[in-house]
C-alpha cells in the first residue's frame, strides 16, 4: 500500500505492507508522535527512537517510491503562464 507524508513543500510516497504500516503506527505511538511526525523525524532526524534506546532497524529510505514538490497555487499558475 502507498502512504503519503507531507514535509513542508515536499510530499513523499512510501510503499509499506499492511504489517509494516501497523508496526510504524505502533512505533510512532511509543514515541508519542503522530505517524506523519514520526516518519518526518525518521527521514530528517533526530531519530525519535534513539532516545528510547531502540536501535534503528527500519530502512525507511528503502521504502521510498516517489516524491514531489507541492507548489502553492499562485506560484504554479505563474510558472504555467510563463511556460
Amino acid at each position: 500500500m502507498s502512504v503519503r507524508v507531507k514535509a513542508g513543500l515536499y510530499e513523499f510516497t512510501f510503499a509499506l505492507s499492511p504489517n509494516e504500516l501497523d508496526e510504524a503506527v505502533a512505533r510512532a505511538r511509543r514515541c508519542g508522535l503522530t505517524f506523519d511526525a514520526f516518519v518526518r523525524r525518521k527521514m530528517f532526524g533526530p531519530d525519535p527512537e534513539r532516545r528510547l534506546g531502540i536501535a534503528d532497524d527500519w530502512p525507511l529510505d528503502a521504502r521510498l517510491v516517489g516524491w514531489r514538490i507541492l507548489l502553492p497555487e499562485g506560484v504554479r499558475s505563474r510558472l504555467q503562464a510563463s511556460a
